[in-house]
């Protein structure tokens, strides 16, 4: 598993405390901790490294953030380019070692969690970057350790701790251990062995490495791998730690933290009607969309644009509103008050129409139980009758309408617009072959037959005749069996049922 160089890439939304220590505390027996990341607020101290030297923002050496991070007692990456990085450090030279983090993810995917890279090899001094130890957290819940095992030639394998399915869920705190001892690799879930692999070190010198070569916790080689979620406390030791020290470790979820999540603090305008575009205020949305939905008075709506703090969604049609606005990402969810309004427009199951006649109904909601005042336009010119109640309206369709939107309005507001195609009468304007004889197939054309095909009568024959073809401007057609000259009669939906004389020859 060969990882680039990790470019120092943030977007955090928490700070994070780092200590490094080089004493042995008395509740460790065979391990001493070199790395210590508490998770804590800092934007007004600076961050020191086991250099001693204190470092700000982003320059070399320092544990990178985001400056304007939120306080609360996690380290949250809220965007799939989020991650800590810590340049290199010697202390992260372990022969033998063990990595401790808590995780809480958003929502399942794959993602790295934490990695070590290295440029060079001690047995080959082969130049390059590799990971040196980690771990990925897959979407089916497992979990994949791996240690780069350095006795092999060129480096080129990895012993590798899998785990079974589904121990992984989202919105929960997990404790992961990963330590190497020279004899085994073994990955500890909270508390528990999951998975132990045998592991052969070099002779003297257990896992070795050196070179620089940077420690991230969120993300890895490839950005879409990049964690989403929160990190409790992490650790790094040199030694290893006792299956009773790791049950110990385990007790001590983060649940006393602020579980800050995600939040919904206003949304504007607080009640719209459909088509209506609202602004989303909040926190805690990510910076990329992903699988997050908004519902607004209980529809999912379409999305505009996504970002951590704002979300800008299209009212839809909403047969039954429920007063709520919801944002939903992962297992998090925040709701607000939010009230959907005026007449909206369901559809209208047929989007031809031809003056002067009826049109079919037009499905929908909040159209009031009568007329009143309310009005049904086609492109802008109202209908001069309609039948009204609070879910379906049917009109007569105005002289002089032509194609455009159809729109319903009650009491001053205005519903979505849906489109209608306004046909002239139905003409024939030629027919051919003529004469024809049966089984021959003809060619009708002219106009206003609409797109959907009905049916055709010919003289001679009592039942209708399906067209082989039908479009607005043209049907074909094969001349039946008992077929006689005489009329041959064009039957559309709507307005007229046009003939034209048609000869039949033996």
């Amino acid at each position: 598993m060969k990882h680039k160089t990790l470019v120092i890439l943030v977007a955090l939304v928490a700070s994070a405390q780092i200590a490094f220590s080089q004493s042995k505390p008395s509740n460790f027996e065979g391990a001493t901790v070199v790395a210590r990341y508490n998770m804590r607020d800092t934007r007004t101290s600076a961050v020191e490294d086991s250099s001693g030297k204190q470092h700000h923002g982003q320059l070399k050496g320092s544990a990178s953030y985001q400056s304007d991070s939120q306080m609360q007692s996690s380290l949250e990456i809220a965007s799939t380019s989020g991650k800590m990085t810590v340049p290199y450090c010697k202390h992260f030279d372990l022969a033998q070692g063990a990595v401790e983090t808590w995780i809480n993810p958003k929502y399942m995917k794959d993602a790295d969690l934490f990695n070590k890279i290295t440029y060079k090899t001690l047995r080959t001094g082969v130049m390059g970057a590799k990971s040196v130890f980690g771990v990925h957290m897959h979407q089916d819940g497992s979990l994949t350790g791996y240690i780069l095992n350095d006795a092999e030639p060129q480096g080129r394998f990895f012993t590798y701790v899998p785990t079974p399915r589904r121990l992984i869920t989202a919105g929960k705190w997990h404790h992961i251990v990963l330590q190497w001892d020279g004899h085994h690799v073994t990955l500890f879930l909270n508390g528990q062995h999951v998975m132990k692999r045998s592991y052969k070190e070099i002779e003297g010198a257990g896992l070795s490495y050196f070179g620089e070569g940077e420690f991230t916790l969120g993300q890895g080689e490839n950005p879409n791998n990049a964690f989403i979620g929160r990190f409790g406390l992490t650790r790094i030791f040199r030694g290893t730690l006792t299956d009773e020290e790791v049950v110990q470790m385990a007790q001590t979820a983060p649940t006393s933290e602020a579980e800050a999540g995600m939040s919904v603090t206003s949304i504007m305008p607080a009640s719209a009607s459909i088509g209506t575009q609202v602004t989303i205020t909040g926190s805690g949305f990510g910076d990329l969309q992903n699988e997050g939905t908004v519902e607004l008075g209980g529809v999912v709506a379409q999305v505009n644009q996504w970002s951590d703090t704002q979300i800008v969604a299209t009212v839809p049609y909403v047969e039954v509103p429920n007063g709520t606005a919801v944002v939903n990402q992962g297992t998090n969810s925040s709701t607000l008050a939010f009230e959907v309004f005026g007449p909206a427009i369901k559809q209208s199951p047929w989007p031809f129409a031809t003056a002067g006649y009826g049109a079919p109904a037009i499905y929908g909601a909040r159209f009031g139980a009568t007329q009143g005042s309310s009005t049904v336009t086609y492109n802008g010119i109202p209908s001069p009758a309609c039948t009204w109640n609070d879910t379906w309206v049917s009109c007569l369709i105005p002289e002089g309408a032509t194609s455009g939107p159809v729109v319903v309005t009650v009491n001053g507001i205005s519903s979505n617009a849906v489109d209608y195609t306004v046909m002239p009468e139905a003409t024939i304007t030629s027919i051919s072959p003529l004469p024809a004889a049966v089984g021959t197939q003809i060619t009708i054309r002219g106009n206003g037959f609409y797109p959907v095909a009905r049916d055709l009568f010919f003289t001679g024959v009592k039942t209708p005749v399906t067209a082989d073809s039908w479009t607005n401007e043209e049907i074909k057609v094969t001349v039946p069996a008992g077929a006689v000259s005489g009329p041959i009669t064009v039957h559309t939906w709507w307005r007229g049922m046009p003939s034209a004389s048609l000869t039949i020859v033996p």
